[in-house]
């Protein structure tokens, strides 16, 4: 998740020195501490995982036996694939994991038995962004399908005009897969402030998030997705589990492709998501797992749940950076605070600086994007207005790039 900044202002002290030049006079200096506190879900990167993903439940049933629980299964594909399948109770798997139609499903036959677990452990790799060329074998008419204006992800033309206008300005990228990745990351920042999330709201389709701005993370990803479309970049839902700061929880995200399918999360404002998020299933829409039963007898019902734990968990910050800058100015003035950031990947890292300062700056944020092994200065413009004179004020300034927190500190010399 972005990090959301809470800013509190502190007057330390208010202090007297003799100036020496005249011993009769006197110089006041004020100091100024700004403090911020940075939330996020994470303080690193998830970068590389392996997770035990259980899945349980039981039946209600009145004379049935022979019962087949046909389930989604976690997805295989780059970056995730299945180590093991167990169960504690030793139920006869029907068939190995099946792909069909962007799901896997598995048989597991449980008889009569009136509950069932299943254990899988899953290994994720987090999403390198390197742009490769757009495969050739992918047929052009299945991308429409993920173009297609309709059901939940349907857009209006209000949607259509404010994903226009958030993705009008791309830092003057020349690359078209770079210009697209920063319009798909604009949209995620989007949707990640624009709406409140919700647990009890059941605003689903892509219209009604837009207009009541309240929902659960099926809904963020509908937006999301209608909103990437309205701007012809194809785009499709994604369901499994990830990690929250309540531990883990089911989940919906989205992929775009741009090239190749990259994960994305606008509800955590992920791109891309981290290797915390299993995919169970890829579809048009966000929806729920699908599970089906075969028996033999009479009224069969399920209830099921999904949990998960880490095994392993490996996090790392994918930039470096420092801040460069001159420590005195005078009133009146525009101080730069020059950050200069480094990635020493060789995949693309986008994100957003933010600056807490008490001075006014000339944006309180810039989406920055690193192409593997560039370095690269953001420069926000502090502003000193004017300010009472024989005065020194001494300002310090934090600016955070995705998991990065730097600090500076200037005085301006009235």
């Amino acid at each position: 998740m972005n990090e959301i900044l809470i800013i509190k202002i502190q007057i330390v002290k208010l202090l007297k020195c003799k100036n020496k030049m005249d011993n009769d006079s006197f110089r006041l200096i004020l100091i100024l501490l700004l403090t911020t506190a940075m939330l996020s879900s994470s303080s690193a990167e998830i970068t590389d995982s392996v997770i035990n993903l259980t899945y349980g439940g039981n039946f209600e049933k009145e004379n049935a036996k022979d019962i087949t629980l046909i389930t989604e299964t976690p997805l295989t594909d780059e970056t995730q694939k299945i180590l093991k399948i167990y169960s504690a109770q030793n139920w006869t798997l029907a068939n190995a994991p099946e792909t069909k139609n962007g799901k896997e499903t598995i048989e597991i036959n449980v008889g009569s038995a009136n509950e069932y677990s299943l254990n899988f452990i899953v290994e994720k790799k987090f999403y390198e962004i390197k742009f490769l060329p757009e495969e050739e074998n992918y047929e052009i008419q299945n991308l429409q399908n993920f173009l297609s204006n309709t059901g939940n992800v349907e857009w209006n033309e209000e949607i259509k005009k404010k994903a226009i206008e958030i993705t009008s300005d791309n830092l003057s990228v020349e690359n078209e897969q770079v210009q697209n990745a920063v319009k798909v990351f604009k949209i995620a920042k989007f949707v990640h402030n624009y709406i409140t999330y919700d647990y009890n709201s059941e605003n689903l389709s892509a219209k009604d998030v837009f207009k009541y701005k309240r929902a659960t993370c099926m809904g963020y990803t509908n937006l999301f997705i209608a909103m990437c479309r309205s701007v012809g970049i194809p785009a499709r839902a994604v369901g499994g589990i990830a990690s929250t700061d309540k531990g883990f929880e089911r989940h919906s995200y989205a992929e775009v492709f741009i090239g190749d399918w990259i994960p994305i999360d606008p509800t955590f404002g992920q791109f891309p998501a981290d290797a915390s998020h299993i995919a169970i299933y890829k579809d048009n829409k966000a929806r729920g797992i699908k599970v089906e039963l075969k028996f033999s007898g009479k009224n069969v019902s399920h209830s099921g749940t999904i949990s998960a734990k880490f095994i392993k968990k490996d996090a790392e910050n994918l930039i470096s950076g420092k801040i460069i800058n001159k420590n005195l100015t005078g009133k009146n003035s525009v101080m730069p605070i020059n950050v200069e950031l480094t990635n020493s990947k060789n995949f693309y890292v986008f994100g957003v600086c933010k600056i807490s300062s008490l001075l006014k700056a000339d944006a309180d944020e810039k989406i920055f994007y690193l192409s593997p092994y560039e370095k690269k200065n953001i420069t926000f413009r502090v502003f000193v207005p004017e300010q009472e004179g024989n005065f020194l004020y001494f300002y310090v300034a934090g600016i955070r790039c995705n998991d990065l927190n730097l600090t500076t500190n200037f005085t301006v010399d009235t």
